[in-house]
Parts: C-alpha cells; sequence; structure tokens
C-alpha cells in the first residue's frame, strides 16, 4: 500500500503528513521529529494523546504522540561518571534534583525527504552538556502493516559515548480501554522514583499487566518493569493498538500523570533509571557504550489489529 508524504502546517508550524488507505500520522521536525498524531482511518480514533496546539507541546512536550528521551528518564544529581569522565548534565527536575529525559524532544530534526529526520550535535552547537559530537536520526514509514519507526544513533566524537535512548509513547486511553504488556519483573522505586535495588517477580500490578485486564486510566501509575519481547496490546473497543518494540528495549516505565487524564505512556527504555549510577552490572541495567564512529539503530512498529 502506497503511501503519500505532505509538506503543510500545523498552528503554523510546519507539520508533515503521511498518509495511505489505513492511517494518518503527521510529524513535527520542529519538536525532536515527534510523530504527535497516529489515526486510525476506520474508525477516525485517535492512537496516540494529540496536544491541541503548540502550546501544549510547550507546556509539556513528552506528553503527547512519542516524544524521543536521550538520556531515558531520571540520573541523580544529574552527575554520573563514565570511563572515569563526569558529565553533568542540567537539572530539570528540581524537586528530585534530578536530570529527567534529555532535551531533544524540543530540539529540531531537519528533514532528509523520505520520511527521515536528523538531528546532530556539534562542537559549534553542543547537545546541552553531553559533551559528546553525535548524530541522531528518526525514519518513518507508513504501509499496511501500520507505522514503522526507527531511530539510529552515531557517535561522531573520538571517545566512547554513554548509551541510552527510550520514547515517551502517549497513548489516548479511557475508562474501558485495558493494557496487556509482557513484563517480567517491577524494579521497586523509592520516593524519587529511582531504583532502590529491589524488584519483584509477581504482584497484582503484574499479573494484570500479562493478562491485559489493567485498566490505566483507573490507577495513579509511576512503576517501572523489564519487559520481555512480544507486542504490547491496547484494547480499544472494537480494536487492538498495537507496539512492537525493538528486542533491546527491555525496560518499561509505566506513568500516567495520576490518571484519569486520558492518557497512559507505556515508555520504552533501553536502560532502566539511573542506569548509569547503579552499583550491578550494566547487563541488567541497560547502561551501554557507543564507540566513537558507531552507530546503533532500534526498530519498532505501531498498528492496528481488528
Amino acid at each position: 500500500m502506497s503511501c503519500s508524504i505532505r509538506i503543510t502546517t500545523w498552528h503554523g508550524l510546519e507539520a508533515h503528513v503521511f498518509e495511505n488507505d489505513r492511517y494518518e500520522a503527521i510529524i513535527l521536525p520542529d519538536y525532536g521529529a515527534n510523530c504527535i498524531a497516529l489515526r486510525d482511518k476506520k474508525t477516525g480514533m485517535p492512537l496516540l494523546r494529540e496536544p491541541a496546539d503548540p502550546a501544549a507541546l510547550v507546556a509539556s512536550a513528552y506528553i503527547y504522540g512519542l516524544p524521543i528521551l536521550f538520556p531515558p528518564n531520571r540520573i541523580r544529581n544529574g552527575v554520573f561518571t563514565f570511563q572515569g569522565r563526569e558529565y553533568v548534565l542540567p537539572i530539570n527536575d528540581a524537586p528530585r534534583n534530578s536530570h529527567i529525559h534529555g532535551l531533544l524532544a524540543k530540539m529540531r530534526f531537519e528533514p532528509q525527504g523520505e520520511g527521515r529526520y536528523v538531528y546532530e550535535a556539534t562542537a559549534q552547537q553542543p547537545y546541552i552538556t553531553f559533551g559528546h559530537i553525535f548524530k541522531m536520526e528518526r525514519r518513518y514509514a507508513l504501509t499496511d502493516e501500520g507505522l514503522t519507526h526507527e531511530i539510529v544513533v552515531t557517535n561522531t566524537s573520538a571517545q566512547d559515548m554513554p548509551l541510552a535512548i527510550g520514547m515517551h509513547t502517549a497513548y489516548a486511553a479511557d475508562e474501558t480501554d485495558t493494557l496487556r504488556i509482557p513484563v517480567c519483573s517491577q524494579i521497586d522505586l523509592d520516593d524519587n522514583f529511582l531504583p532502590t535495588g529491589s524488584t519483584q517477580e509477581e504482584n497484582a500490578l503484574i499479573v494484570s499487566l500479562r493478562e491485559g485486564t489493567l485498566v490505566t486510566e483507573m490507577h495513579d501509575l509511576s512503576d517501572q518493569f523489564t519487559v520481555a519481547p512480544g507486542i504490547w496490546v491496547m484494547h480499544r473497543g472494537a480494536l487492538d493498538f498495537c507496539f512492537e518494540p525493538d528486542p533491546a528495549f527491555r525496560f518499561l516505565m509505566l506513568w500516567n500523570q495520576g490518571g484519569h487524564r486520558g492518557f497512559v505512556c507505556p515508555e520504552p527504555q533501553t536502560c532502566s533509571v539511573n542506569a548509569f549510577k547503579q552499583a550491578i552490572p550494566s547487563q541488567d541495567t541497560g547502561a551501554d557504550v557507543l564507540s566513537a564512529g558507531e552507530s546503533r539503530s532500534w526498530r519498532m512498529r505501531f498498528f492496528v489489529m481488528r
């Protein structure tokens, strides 16, 4: 099934509209090449939480569409050490004295054509206080099999780079929708939403996610899990909104700003919260390394089943 891509405006912002017979998607280059809308054309149903206008994105760019997280989630005190080098990131979660999510969701990604968008951190235009030059690309394709999304990161610096990435996927949700995700265990978090070092292998929340009975709107969710490969499913009336993550997304942060707000964020992440500061092996936290000149990619798909 062919897909058309047209360039238009959305409330004055450059917008790229992908469309075929089954789906419509809207990408905003000025906001991290975020897919702010994905709609099922048969029902007209919005599958992602859509912002009403640019002011909503200015207020909180992370609770609409598919914003990218680099690095994902919190780093305690905004400071960590990697290969003997200290990284000091800005504190943007002042109540918890943490850095959270990075700032790529508000950076412009330059369109390259054919659904490709690139952000490049250079010596002249660095990415916050990260200390590396790198290139990040988001690639979108819309087919009869859904929206395929690929993220590619290339380390263009001369040193190894700490690597962790995620997305703050924001689903539209109501009080009849249920969520199913193949979670393995829950990572216990403290009052600052940082790992305590303990985990739970089974509890009521884990069981409801495995069985697909969790009504997210009825719960206050801010929980992290390890996940097995498999499809994540939001059951919405007569259809299932499905997400097939890259197997490298071994962690999930599930958050809904207290519930009863019309959305839920099942956030796929390659690492746990505060991964580079945990005193456990990196293979258990997902804290990763991208060598100088190396590229890494993650591929995922969003689709509807009836």
